[in-house]
C-alpha cells in the first residue's frame, strides 16, 4: 500500500512540475526543477523497495543510480526505470547447484585444451633413426614431422629418403618435393613480376620477398652443400637491392642473419646493430648478437647482452643459453 501511495504522490508532484513550465517567467522553471527533484526523490523509495536483493547492494549507489535514471529525464524517466524494473524482476533464476556437485575435472577436460605427448616420453628423432622399432609407428613419426616446417622436422625427413620402408622412403619424398616446388613456384613468380614496369616501392616489396624465400630454402635446410653458396648469395643480392629501394628494419636482420652465416662477422653485427636501433623487437636480435660474440670470444659481451635482455631466458629453445652467460 505504502507503495502505491509513493508513486501516486510522486505522479502529482510531476504533474505539477511539468504544468510550471507552461508559464514564461523564469521562478516558474525553478519551481519546476524543485517539484520534479521532489517527485523523482519520492518514486525512487519504491522503485528501490521493488528492486531485486542483488542489485541493492551498495545501498548509496543504488539509490543514486535510481534517482538520476528518473531525475535526468523528466516523466520519461519514470517509464525507462519502470520498464527496467520489470525486466530485472521477471529475470529467470538459475539454479542453486552445490560446489561439491560441479563436474570440476569434466569442465576442465572439455574447455582447457592440453597439448598431450604423441610419442609417449620418447624423442621423435629415436623414432625416425632407429630402425628396430616398429615400422606403424615410425610411419606416424614421419607423418608428425610433415606438419612441421622447420629446420629440425626437414633434416629428419632427409633420413627418410634412405629409409628401407617404401611407405617412409614415400612420404619423406613427397613432402620434400612439395615444399621445393612450392619455394621455387613462389621464386619464379616474383622474378617474371620483377620484368613489369613497377614503382620503387613495388620493386622493393618483391626484392624483399626473393631475399626472404632464399633465405627459407636455406634455413630449414632444403638446399644440398653443393648450391647451398648459390641461394646464399641469391638471398644477399636481392637483400641489398631491397635495402636500396625501400627502408626496412628488417632487411637489416635478415642480412645480419646472412652474414653470419657466411662468417663475416663484422658485417652481420653491423646490421644487427642497425635493426637492434629501429624498433625491431629486442628478442628477435639479441640471440644472433650473442652468437657472434662468441664467435668472436668477446664473452663478457654475451653477459652483458643475457643481463641487459633477462626475459630472453623465459625461450625455451634459448633458455639453456641464456642460464648459461647468466650472472649470478
Amino acid at each position: 500500500m505504502i507503495i502505491i501511495l509513493l508513486v501516486f504522490i510522486g505522479i502529482i508532484f510531476e504533474g505539477l512540475g511539468v504544468w510550471f513550465l507552461l508559464f514564461e517567467e523564469g521562478y516558474y522553471k525553478l519551481l519546476f526543477f524543485i517539484f520534479h527533484g521532489l517527485a523523482s526523490g519520492i518514486v525512487t523509495v519504491p522503485f528501490y523497495i521493488l528492486l531485486p536483493e542483488k542489485y541493492k547492494h551498495p545501498k548509496k549507489f543504488s539509490y543514486t543510480a535510481l534517482f538520476l535514471a528518473v531525475f535526468i529525464a523528466p516523466v520519461l524517466g519514470f517509464f525507462f526505470t519502470t520498464a527496467v524494473l520489470i525486466l530485472l524482476r521477471n529475470q529467470k533464476k538459475l539454479p542453486y547447484i552445490a560446489m561439491e556437485t560441479v563436474p570440476v575435472f569434466h569442465l576442465i577436460d572439455e574447455k582447457i585444451q592440453t597439448k598431450k605427448r604423441t610419442f609417449g616420453e620418447s624423442s621423435i628423432r629415436e623414432f625416425v633413426l632407429r630402425k628396430n622399432i616398429p615400422s606403424t609407428l615410425r610411419l606416424r613419426a614421419f607423418m608428425f614431422l610433415t606438419e612441421m616446417r622447420s629446420p629440425e622436422s626437414v633434416k629428419l625427413l632427409r633420413h627418410g629418403l634412405t629409409d628401407n620402408n617404401d611407405e617412409i622412403r614415400l612420404l619423406a619424398f613427397s613432402y620434400i618435393d612439395k615444399v621445393e616446388k612450392k619455394l621455387s613456384e613462389q621464386i619464379h613468380f616474383y622474378i617474371e613480376k620483377l620484368k613489369e614496369d613497377l614503382d620503387k616501392k613495388e620493386k622493393g616489396r618483391i626484392y624483399t620477398e626473393l631475399a626472404k624465400l632464399y633465405w627459407e630454402i636455406i634455413y630449414i635446410g632444403m638446399a644440398d652443400k653443393e648450391i647451398t653458396e648459390f641461394y646464399l648469395s641469391e638471398s644477399e643480392r636481392y637483400a641489398l637491392l631491397a635495402k636500396e629501394n625501400q627502408d626496412n628494419p628488417y632487411i637489416d636482420l635478415l642480412l645480419g642473419r646472412i652474414y653470419l652465416k657466411k662468417r663475416e662477422l663484422d658485417k652481420s653485427l653491423n646490421h644487427l646493430k642497425k635493426a637492434l636501433e629501429s624498433n625491431i623487437p629486442e628478442f628477435k636480435v639479441a640471440p644472433y648478437l650473442a652468437e657472434i660474440f662468441f664467435l668472436k670470444g668477446e664473452f663478457n659481451k654475451i653477459k652483458e647482452i643475457m643481463n641487459k635482455y633477462s626475459y630472453l631466458k623465459y625461450d625455451p629453445s634459448f633458455y639453456p643459453v641464456a642460464v648459461l652467460w647468466e650472472e649470478g
